[in-house]
């Protein structure tokens, strides 16, 4: 929730200062934003702080996504030494170990941002894709783009289906949302909210560690 403050703060300012408007349009944003700021996923703004029809960036929606989901933050180790060094999640030998390509940042285009961690941690959890090492983290997201996110964070991005059809088919996101053009700030919000906002559904933080180790030489019981 701190990363939307920060990320919002600028422009919920520069509103509250302005001058007083015309009274407030009613959209189908507002439930869903004051239902995500009481669940403290985003802060507690109107539909007008939320800016809800300006097109949704990548940045943006990797924070919600994690922010939504609970989704652990990564806080990779920024080698000045290294700057070369790619981030690396998979071994390429049996023999191999972990290493320094294991510790950095996938996404240098995002270092310094608040923001970072959440971008990180969607990246290890394998909901949104990287360019080698660029994120892009100002560009937008097709309404699609947005509900296979969506969808892969609440199904798991293992499962082998279509992921935006899936949510669709089984009620979770509305089809309406399933478009060509560029999502925006409300539609996510709603989307979002449409899922964590329901009665059936709960979120369970599973904590999940495991010890992996071989032997260069099989280990053979006694008597055996």
């Amino acid at each position: 929730m701190k990363r939307f403050i920060t990320l919002f703060s600028a422009l919920a300012m520069s509103l509250a200062l302005a001058a007083p408007a015309a009274a407030e349009q009613r959209t189908p944003y507002q439930d869903a934003i004051t239902g995500l700021g009481d669940a403290g996923v985003i802060p507690a703004v109107s539909q007008e702080q939320l800016d809800v029809f300006r097109p949704l960036t990548r940045l943006e929606a990797a924070v919600l996504i994690s922010d939504a989901f609970n989704l652990a933050e990564l806080q990779p180790q920024e080698l000045a030494d290294r700057p070369d060094l790619v981030k690396r999640t998979a071994y390429a030998g049996a023999l191999e170990s972990i290493n320094e390509a294991f510790m950095v940042s996938a996404a240098k285009d995002t270092i310094g941002s608040p923001a970072h961690g959440a971008v990180e941690a969607v990246i290890n959890a394998q909901l949104m894709s990287i360019d080698g090492t660029a994120f892009n983290p100002e560009g937008p997201m097709t309404g699609h783009e947005f509900v296979t996110l969506l969808a892969k964070a609440f199904y798991g991005p293992e499962k082998p289906v279509d992921h935006a059809y899936q949510a669709v088919r089984d009620g979770w996101i509305d089809a309406r949302f399933d478009h060509d053009d560029y999502i925006t700030r409300g539609e996510a919000a709603l989307a979002v909210y449409n899922i964590i906002g329901r009665e059936d559904y709960e979120s369970v933080t599973l904590f999940v560690t495991s010890d992996i180790h071989g032997h260069l030489i099989p280990y053979m019981p006694a008597g055996s």
